[in-house]
Formats: C-alpha cells, sequence, structure tokens
C-alpha cells in the first residue's frame, strides 16, 4: 500500500505544529474553561514537558494559556498529586501526568542500569558498596531532609568519589548514585523545602 506524501508550506507546519502544542492562542482552550482538574490532562496532550531548569514547567504552561500563576501547578504537583517532576528519557527530568509517570521512570531505570555499568566498568563498584548506601540512605529519608543535611548524615564511604567517569554520567558518589536509582523507581520524593 503506497502512502501519499502530505504537502505542506513552512507557515502551514508551523501552525500545525503550534496547534499541537497549544502555542497557538487561537487553537487552545481557555484558562477559565480547563481548570485545576484538567492541567494534568494539558500536559499529557502535548506529551511530557521536559523541565531542564525549574522554572520551565510553569512557563511551559503559562505560554499554553493553562495556568495563571505559580501557584496552580505547586498545586497539582504538590497538594493534588495530579502531575509529577520525574526523571525519564534522555535523562531528562519531565513534567508528566501522575498517571505517566511509572513510563517517564521505566526509561530512567533503563537509562540508570547503563549509567551504572558504565560506572563499573571504569571504577571499581561493589554490589556491598551499593547495598549499604541505599540502607544508609532508607535509614536517613525516614524523615524530609534537605541535600546538605542529607550529605552531612551520610556514612563517608557512601560520599566517595566515583572520579571523572561518576561525574561524567551525573553520579559522582555511590550515595548520589543510589538516590538516582531510588528517585527514578519511585521510592522517594523530590518537594521543595520551602513552597
Amino acid at each position: 500500500m503506497a502512502v501519499s506524501p502530505i504537502r505542506l508550506t513552512q507557515a502551514q507546519a508551523r501552525r500545525s505544529w503550534l496547534t499541537r502544542q497549544q502555542l497557538d492562542p487561537a487553537a487552545r482552550p481557555a484558562v477559565e474553561s480547563s481548570g485545576p482538574a484538567a492541567l494534568a490532562a494539558r500536559v499529557g496532550a502535548v506529551g511530557w514537558i521536559p523541565v531542564p531548569v525549574p522554572a520551565t514547567g510553569y512557563l511551559s504552561l503559562l505560554a499554553r494559556g493553562a495556568l495563571v500563576h505559580r501557584a496552580e501547578l505547586d498545586a497539582a504537583l504538590f497538594d493534588r498529586q495530579e502531575l509529577a517532576l520525574v526523571p525519564g528519557p534522555r535523562g531528562y527530568l519531565w513534567l508528566v501526568p501522575q498517571a505517566d509517570a511509572p513510563l517517564a521512570r521505566a526509561f530512567a531505570v533503563a537509562e540508570h542500569a547503563a549509567r551504572e555499568a558504565r560506572i563499573a566498568s571504569a571504577v571499581p563498584l561493589m554490589a556491598r558498596e551499593l547495598h549499604e548506601a541505599r540502607d544508609a540512605l532508607k535509614a536517613l529519608l525516614d524523615q524530609p531532609r534537605s541535600p546538605g543535611a542529607l550529605r552531612e548524615a551520610l556514612p563517608r564511604d557512601t560520599l566517595r568519589t566515583r572520579g571523572p567517569v561518576g561525574r561524567r554520567v551525573g553520579c559522582a558518589t555511590v550515595a548520589g548514585l543510589v538516590l538516582h536509582v531510588m528517585w527514578a523507581q519511585g521510592e522517594l520524593l523530590r518537594l521543595p523545602a520551602d513552597g
């Protein structure tokens, strides 16, 4: 079966992309009609939103007319948990509907396994080190902690550097490596300390 190509001008292609991404003001639902419960549906409709810096999720939704105030996004993320910030494809942090969080995390878990293998092939890494770091982290994270407080409380062995290879793949220490996989698997939740 032959497929006939679609012929579009550059302007038509841009308009189609803007409409699909809900960036065309004439083709998107009004903020008033969407309401807070629809925010997750709007994020799902555009495909997940990459979040390279904390403001990106808010700016992306603001540009799409999906919200007016940052508090609406914070409520959907942290109070109602309709949305989630999770590690996902390509090592990025993603803003996704809560229902899609396991799928995004599956990408992160697979990528983390490859990262762990690269570190283990370049720097000696024992299973015992990983288990000890995991046990220490689980014990310390029974209550919320800031990154600095967590670093201070961790045993020094878990903070030993993994060298240039570890830094290159974003896990400079054993604790960092284990924390990343715990987060990717959904075992811990990152929240802003002061809202």
